[in-house]
């Protein structure tokens, strides 16, 4: 037991090492623009509070710059045109940086990103995990927005 005991230290450190290595590798990867859709840089507060002036649904994205799927999403659907459209004729986007905006991160409850979430009346109504396809996610707000 007492070997065990001895070796802890440099378990931990191992750990550490890969850590770091697999951040500082994830942190190469190219980091996609925010998409068009959410250049107004909407927060979620307020979207919230404009969604109870309305009515209209509020769609989030919650993404890391780090995170490799993530950009493959942000390059991807939320950049398509069909996408943007069906955002902007039937939602109000939020985009949430869960390193920058850790609060917003929480109220939602992301647990894994990238985390997609359309919120009707205060409350979430529909949300995934992962990306999707421009179709898909399409049809995904526009069945749930309504």
């Amino acid at each position: 037991m007492r070997r065990m005991l001895d070796r802890a230290p440099l378990v931990g450190v191992a750990l550490m090492v890969m850590f770091v290595a697999v951040r500082l590798t994830a942190c190469s990867a190219e980091v996609a623009p925010k998409p068009g859709v959410f250049a107004d840089g909407m927060t979620l507060d307020a979207a919230l509070a404009e969604s109870d002036r309305t009515g209209r649904p509020v769609f989030v994205v919650a993404t890391a710059d780090w995170c490799g799927p993530c950009q493959t999403y942000k390059k991807g659907a939320l950049s398509d045109a069909s996408v943007a459209e069906a955002i902007r004729a039937n939602t109000i986007a939020v985009y949430v940086n869960v390193d920058d905006d850790p609060a917003a991160a929480d109220a939602l409850g992301v647990s894994s990103i990238p985390a997609s979430f359309l919120i009707v009346g205060g409350e979430v109504k529909a949300k995934f995990t992962g990306g999707k396809s421009a179709d898909a996610l399409t049809k995904w707000i526009e069945s749930n927005a309504g």
